[in-house]
């Protein structure tokens, strides 16, 4: 495999970019795209940025995609675009949790796709800091609970993995 920069890759590879003197994988899929930033650009973590290409491009192909980006060398921080706007890999975790644990669609579910909507609107969320965004929302009574409900079921499965 040849990394080119530069040319646009075909569908479902991931291409390589130098961005800031760091190396940075960007692809799509499932209609996302995402992003992940590696270490300083040059020739040793480039062969090293290759190892990561494959094990991406051959998750994508068995259906694997590990959408938390971890696997790839992620450290949370990195980003999935839905090519209008970013949003941080929680809510990544959210749609993976929704579309494979839960067997729903967040484009078709309303319940879901407003708790979805809502995480986005949160921006950077950590583990300290869910309890209060979630209380600083203004909802009726029915609409907290649901969306409360739903948060608890997405939290304790992500503490088991």
């Amino acid at each position: 495999m040849g990394i080119v920069l530069g040319i646009k890759n075909q569908k479902g590879t991931v291409s390589v970019e130098n961005f800031k003197n760091r190396i940075r994988l960007r692809w799509r899929y499932q209609g996302k795209r995402y992003s992940l930033a590696l270490s300083a650009f040059n020739k040793v973590n480039l062969n090293a940025a290759k190892k990561v290409v494959l094990q991406i491009e051959l998750d994508i192909s068995k259906d694997q995609f590990d959408y938390t980006l971890i696997k790839y060398g992620g450290k949370g921080n990195d980003r999935v675009d839905n090519g209008s706007n970013i949003k941080e890999t929680f809510v990544a975790k959210f749609e993976y949790w929704v579309k494979n644990y839960k067997q729903m669609d967040c484009e078709i579910h309303t319940n879901y796709n407003s708790t979805r909507n809502m995480l986005k609107k949160w921006g950077v969320i950590e583990e300290g800091n869910i309890v209060h965004k979630f209380s600083q929302q203004a909802n009726a009574a029915v609409t907290y609970n649901r969306r409360l409900s739903i948060l608890k079921s997405f939290v304790k499965w992500l503490v088991k993995e």
